[in-house]
C-alpha cells in the first residue's frame, strides 16, 4: 500500500498503480441487496480526490447501467475511473477533458 484516502488505497505491484476500494464485507453485501435512493437532482460522481480529467467515456443523455465507466481522473500519476453507482440518464457532465479538479467537484449528474 502506497497511500491511503478514506476507504481507498493505492497499491503498487511490479511497478503497476491501482486504486482500490476497501469494504467490510458485510457492508458490501448488504449495499448489493439495497437499492440505493437519489436525491432530487439524481446521483452525483464526484472528485474522490484533487486531480486532472483524462477522458470522459459519455455524453448527455447517453443511458448508462450500474458500473458503467463514466470518467477518468488522474491523481497522483494514476488513472483512476469513476464508475455510476446507479443506472440511469446523464443528465450533465460539468468538466471537460485536461480540466483540473478538486476534491468532492461534481463531475457527472446521472438522473432518472
Amino acid at each position: 500500500v502506497a497511500a491511503t484516502w478514506g476507504e481507498q488505497r493505492e497499491v503498487r505491484v511490479n511497478g503497476v498503480s491501482s486504486l482500490v476500494t476497501v469494504e467490510d464485507e458485510q457492508l458490501a453485501r448488504l449495499r448489493g441487496q439495497v437499492k440505493t435512493r437519489r436525491r432530487a437532482g439524481g446521483e452525483q460522481i464526484k472528485a474522490p480526490m484533487p486531480g486532472r480529467v483524462v477522458s470522459i467515456s459519455v455524453a448527455v443523455g447517453d443511458t448508462v447501467e450500474t458500473g458503467h465507466g463514466v470518467i477518468v481522473i488522474e491523481a497522483m500519476k494514476m488513472e483512476n475511473e469513476l464508475r455510476a453507482h446507479a443506472g440511469g440518464t446523464v443528465k450533465d457532465i460539468r468538466v471537460g477533458e485536461g480540466d483540473t479538479v478538486d476534491k468532492n467537484d461534481v463531475l457527472v449528474v446521472i438522473g432518472d
